[in-house]
């Protein structure tokens, strides 16, 4: 661009228009844009190109806008996720409407332990609440066995006609459910507590069991009950012995006896 006659010593503001530049060419569309010497012009790109700066990031240019991501399976309040380079898909199982997330089909996996759901901004909490966070939950099975104060319960030639144990942990309680019945003691100790060894997890208090049910025990006399309880930091079960006259006693192995079973159901915390 040329100017012929410049007045003055400086152009003002708004005092040149459209109308007295003159490139030689120009057409709609058409960018004006500095070189560092003088203003040139960049003419217009065809449809569908975009502006871009060349690699030594001196002047404008035009080129073809790059490949976006392709998405596929979207319908309304699907959630997308990413498939692969520059592909996304609309997760018909995984929907949320503004208010609700909802999964279809499978589990919501947390990936991270300790985390999980929160329930914080639920209102009726108590004034000791110490924690909202719902961050553990397991299923699985145990295998309960017959000990003296070795808490060996294999060791000592013990074999069992019947060995049941299920348990749910929620949070921090353990629920278990154990039935235990032993052909032979082996070589336990019978003058010793009986204790049921296996518990999934280490205590950290003293729980609540009830015995369901007991039976082929050698106990003393029929006022006598069997009761179980749990002490902290251990993963087994001691046995007891409530005579309605003579109180609380240990229930030893000789009166938990050869042919011996046990129920036993409650929860625990760790």
């Amino acid at each position: 661009m040329a100017l012929t006659t410049i007045n003055g010593s400086a152009i003002t503001i708004n005092t040149i228009d459209g109308t007295k530049l003159d490139f030689g060419s120009q057409a709609a569309g058409d960018i004006m844009y500095y070189n560092g010497t003088d203003w040139i012009r960049l003419a217009k790109g065809t449809a569908d190109q975009v502006l871009t700066m060349n690699d030594g990031a001196t002047a404008p240019g035009w080129e073809a806008a790059a490949a976006g991501a392709t998405l596929s399976g979207s319908t309304n309040n699907t959630v997308v996720t990413v498939t692969g380079a520059n592909a996304m898909i609309g997760e018909a199982n995984l929907t949320f409407d503004g208010t609700n997330l909802t999964v279809g089909t499978g589990n919501v996996i947390i990936g991270t332990s300790g985390k999980g759901i929160d329930f914080s901004a639920a209102s009726g909490s108590a004034s000791g609440s110490q924690s909202a966070l719902f961050d553990d939950y397991e299923e699985g099975t145990f295998t309960p066995q017959i000990a003296d104060a070795t808490h060996d319960g294999s060791g000592e030639g013990q074999t069992y006609t019947t060995q049941t144990g299920k348990y749910t942990k929620i949070g921090d309680l353990v629920f278990i459910q154990l039935y235990l019945a032993v052909n032979s003691l082996g070589t336990l100790t019978g003058g010793d507590t009986a204790h049921i060894e296996g518990l999934p997890f280490t205590t950290s208090g003293r729980g609540s069991l009830t015995v369901g049910a007991a039976g082929s025990l050698a106990l003393n006399n029929a006022s006598e009950t069997v009761a179980a309880n749990l002490n902290n930091g251990v993963t087994y079960i001691t046995l007891r012995n409530w005579d309605s006259t003579g109180g609380v006693s240990v229930l030893t192995i000789t009166e938990f006896s050869a042919g011996g079973e046990i129920e036993i159901a409650g929860f625990y915390p760790v």
